[in-house]
């Protein structure tokens, strides 16, 4: 996880249910080692957000998740074997906004990116 300083001890409680599988960055905000970061990771699970974009432009694997928005007016511009897009449109309860994409649709939608 790439946090803010301020979410440090939300990063750590996260560190900890995880077992220690997931890694915290707190240092300064810098633009360039976020791209760097991005650019690292194997997937990117991001709402309609800037850093979806960075991703795409840094070659980043995305699953995005997308509520009112149409993904066909703001999706990210990259190949489309990188992105995989999840629309709270298409959920049973799209009144729910992002919270009807349930974490089981991301869970898969992300498999095919990661490693075996």
């Amino acid at each position: 996880m790439d946090l803010m300083p301020e979410e440090k001890e939300l990063g750590l409680s996260i560190i900890e249910a995880s077992g220690n599988a997931v890694s915290l960055i707190t240092p300064p905000p810098d633009f360039e080692r976020y791209k760097a970061t991005l650019a690292r990771m194997d997937l990117l699970i991001v709402p309609n957000t800037g850093p979806m974009h960075i991703a795409a432009a840094v070659g980043t694997n995305i699953v995005s998740l997308f509520s009112i928005h149409n993904p066909k007016d703001c999706a990210p511009f990259t190949d489309e074997n990188k992105l995989k897009i999840l629309r709270a449109e298409d959920c049973q309860h799209p009144e729910y906004g992002l919270a009807a994409i349930s974490a089981e649709n991301v869970f898969h939608a992300s498999k095919v990116f990661l490693p075996a």
